[in-house]
């Protein structure tokens, strides 16, 4: 049994290991967008004449430029926030890695839905394995998972509003789609790419139906 467990441990740790490296890229390719957009303007502005539709891509590109940074800002926030009090209850408890498994859960906080469900289950299962007793687990799973459940269903809707109101729906099928495309990446990328994709086809009346069913009460900005 500690073998299969072990051996079980060591496969998860090399697939963690691997997102690790992904998430590094993600940060590379973040930051050359940061570098690249504070000239992009001056592009686009160069690109198209002075005309009304010119502000109106203007406008788009800093409606975008804004909702992208306020989700990966709050998210960020939420995320290590969640991290952090995670590691108190499993140092609390004396779990094994402590500091190993609350950066999982801060890094799969970032996929919606999905992730911090499976960066809750590990430690959880750890817990009954190191453990005698099943108070460990019950801290650690109740725990987390309640931390998890007002983060994210009390405190991220209230700071992000309606600037990023994507149906649960929607996000558990696009979930699956980027997943099974870019695997990891994807599911962290999902969700400021459809955001993107939303903005975009709002401010167009064919496309405007598209971005009412990504929402998640069917009000989207017009302006």
């Amino acid at each position: 049994g500690k073998l299969d467990i072990t051996a079980l441990l060591s496969q998860f740790v090399r697939a963690v290991t691997g997102v690790f490296s992904q998430v590094g890229i993600i940060l590379i390719y973040v930051v050359l967008l940061f570098i690249e957009q504070a000239v992009f303007d001056k592009k686009l502005a160069a690109l198209i004449k002075p005309t009304q539709r010119r502000n109106k891509v203007l406008k788009i590109f800093e409606q975008i430029r804004t909702d992208t940074l306020t989700y990966i800002g709050i998210k960020t926030f939420t995320s290590i926030a969640t991290g952090l009090l995670s590691y108190a209850i499993m140092s609390f408890v004396g779990l094994d890695f402590a500091e190993f498994w609350a950066t999982l859960i801060f890094l799969f906080n970032y996929i919606p839905v999905i992730g911090s469900i499976v960066a809750t289950l590990f430690p959880s299962v750890l817990a009954l394995v190191q453990f005698d007793s099943l108070y460990p687990f019950i801290m650690i799973a109740g725990g987390v998972t309640f931390l998890q459940f007002i983060i994210g269903n009390l405190l991220e809707p209230r700071f992000l509003g309606k600037s990023l109101n994507l149906s649960p729906l929607v996000i558990l099928l696009l979930l699956g789609f980027w997943g099974s495309i870019w695997g990891i990446v994807g599911m962290l990328l999902f969700v400021p790419i459809t955001v993107i994709v939303m903005i975009i086809f709002s401010h167009f009346p064919k496309t405007r139906p598209i971005a009412i069913v990504l929402s998640s009460n069917g009000q989207i900005r017009k302006d």
